[in-house]
């Protein structure tokens, strides 16, 4: 078992040190797959340049309107760079967004799964996976990330792995790293302000609101292997891609790609 004391150091492999980015790593040495939070306002030109530099042309957004508006002081959409096209690819529903006091009191309640499992469904009902598959597909590099490059971000990348060939052990091991990326930059700190200062949240008892703040800005092994087990039951990823509008050989190409196969 992954002891997060034991992970590589921030600076050495699978992660990456772009100014701007927090929580940027690799999981792949075998193409160019990049999972990170929201940008910064220290995303700045010089940092543009080493991001191209890894090859990615792809930047898919999956956080929601109402989140980048909220962040935008924090997390600025960042200017266009050269070589790489920014996609938004919200995943949340219009439901979500409409009734986000439940949202979140059934998040901070401690049913981070639940919310983790419905992506899976929100991300191939509202076609926000589909166009980092084909991305993926067309063997071209992608920048994935949400707000914390947590959820949302890890379940994609959970199917992208898998994919890849990787065990459900192994990704569940790649989703825990984020509790380490979160602590640095100031990160976690930022988003359990904003967290604290949403009106959703206030209005949850305090001891509700305390915890499940804490568990939010949490990345487990367990909540990730119950999301694979919840994967393998709707046929695993390569039915889910193919449930997304992908070919069976087309979903096999993403494969060879992903693990660098010519």
């Amino acid at each position: 078992m992954m002891d997060l004391s034991d992970v590589p150091a921030l600076s050495s492999p699978p992660w990456l040190s772009i100014p701007g980015i927090p929580n940027l790593r690799q999981p792949l040495s075998t193409f160019p797959l990049l999972r990170c939070a929201a940008p910064t306002a220290l995303f700045t030109p010089s940092s543009h340049a080493r991001l191209a530099a890894t090859g990615v042309s792809h930047i898919f957004d999956l956080r929601s309107t109402s989140e980048i508006t909220a962040l935008s002081a924090e997390q600025p959409i960042p200017p266009p760079i050269v070589g790489i096209t920014r996609t938004h690819v919200p995943v949340h529903t219009a439901a979500v967004a409409h009734d986000a006091a439940a949202h979140w009191r059934r998040i901070l309640s401690g049913d981070l799964v639940t919310g983790s499992i419905n992506m899976l469904e929100e991300g191939r009902g509202g076609g926000a996976f589909a166009p980092i598959f084909r991305a993926v597909e067309r063997g071209e590099g992608v920048v994935v990330h949400c707000t914390l490059g947590k959820d949302r971000t890890g379940v994609i990348c959970a199917l992208l792995l898998k994919l890849a060939g990787w065990t459900d052990e192994a990704v569940a091991e790649d989703y825990m790293l984020t509790e380490l990326g979160m602590g640095v930059g100031g990160l976690r700190d930022m988003l359990e302000k904003r967290l604290l200062e949403m009106e959703a949240v206030k209005e949850l008892p305090d001891d509700m609101r305390a915890a499940g703040v804490q568990a939010v800005l949490g990345a487990k092994k367990e909540t990730m292997l119950t999301i694979l087990e919840r994967l393998e039951g709707m046929g695993g990823a390569e039915k889910y891609a193919q449930s997304c509008g992908f070919t069976t050989e087309e979903v096999e190409r993403m494969g060879r790609n992903l693990r660098g196969e010519t």
